[in-house]
């Protein structure tokens, strides 16, 4: 009797800040993403088995009408032993992230967009880069690896106040996962986030790529942090 494969692998710790590449002004209009070609390595090594695929359209080829004109791929994954899973549906987009009529999409439009939609459908099928997706930051493990430990923190400096107790790493890693589940289903929380940070470190208004999990580093911020969790009605 075979058994059959039912994992779907869950990719979403594989980003990591070297594979990330911004382009434009740095600020609130920077772009940061991970290449096609990094993500489709990333894919083969995490995924072995799977494969994706681009649906025919019912009249031939791969561009799908919209009712206003617009053209669309939808793509899907097949898991190790053949099963298709769920259509992904993406509209084909010209630079500034507007749909194409269809008779204007051209070779290079399309190939572009496949690629674009090959990372989005790895995403939405094994949780690829959606911090990216969702704009959460990525954290840098090689800064984490140099932050000092709250208990070594405090045993050198007993008389620190309660709130400015440094976040054990593990809490801290709890909250930030906490948080990109949650700003990933309701983007104003990271919002209110910055805005509960921005009042314990006005410093961080000033910051040209504001991150969440850099500024999120003591007691304080946590119970804020949680506070913003509790109003928004998640439990924390």
């Amino acid at each position: 009797m075979t058994t059959e494969t039912r994992y779907t692998p869950f990719s979403a710790d594989t980003v990591k800040t070297e594979d990330v590449t911004t382009k434009g002004k740095k600020g609130s209009f920077a772009a940061k993403y991970v290449s096609w070609a990094k993500s489709a390595k990333a894919f083969n090594e995490h995924c072995d088995g799977w494969t994706w695929h681009l649906k025919p359209y019912n009249e031939g080829g791969y561009v799908w009408l919209a009712p206003n004109g617009t053209g669309y791929l939808v793509t899907y994954f097949k898991d190790p032993n053949g099963n298709a899973k769920t259509d992904f549906i993406y509209a084909i987009m010209d630079y500034k992230n507007s749909p194409v009529k269809y008779e204007g999409i051209d070779a290079r439009t399309l190939a572009d967009n496949t690629r674009r939609c090959f990372c989005a459908n790895l995403c939405k099928q094994f949780s690829f880069a959606y911090q990216l997706w969702s704009d959460i930051e990525i954290e840098d493990e090689k800064k984490l690896d140099n932050i000092t430990t709250a208990t070594e923190q405090q045993d050198s400096q007993p008389n620190i106040p309660s709130d400015d107790i440094p976040l054990p790493p593990k809490e801290k890693d709890a909250l930030i996962q906490k948080l990109q589940q949650v700003c990933y289903q309701d983007t104003s929380v990271k919002y209110n986030c910055i805005q509960a940070l921005i009042e314990l470190n006005p410093e961080y208004a000033n910051d040209e790529a504001p991150s969440l999990t850099k500024f999120i580093t003591q007691r304080k911020h946590q119970n804020a942090i949680k506070k913003v969790l509790l109003d928004k009605g998640y439990k924390t």
